[in-house]
């Protein structure tokens, strides 16, 4: 009997990955310290990231510094919606 288990990576750096032309989505964007697999559909040369240091193979003992570094992380701007009327009374 086969047993499938999930391989997950770490990104050790913010990653904008993109992807082939025609193919959704086009890019993947992952921040550093997130924890992320993919289903093999993807054309990324895993193995040359790992080896340029840009994400390893998690090990739960990673756990404590990716929650430290998201949680660091710059948060995204938020937008402000303007008003769709007048309130003038």
């Amino acid at each position: 009997m086969t047993t499938s288990t999930e391989i997950w990576y770490l990104a050790l750096m913010n990653l904008l990955i993109k992807q082939g032309e025609g193919v959704v989505p086009s890019s993947i964007r992952i921040r550093k310290g997130q924890r992320f697999s993919l289903d093999g559909d993807e054309a990324i040369d895993l193995e040359g990231m790992i080896r340029v240091g840009a994400v390893k193979l998690y090990e739960e003992s990673d756990r404590e510094w990716a929650n430290v570094e998201l949680a660091n992380a710059p948060k995204p701007k938020r937008r402000r919606r303007k008003a769709s009327g007048t309130n003038n009374g």
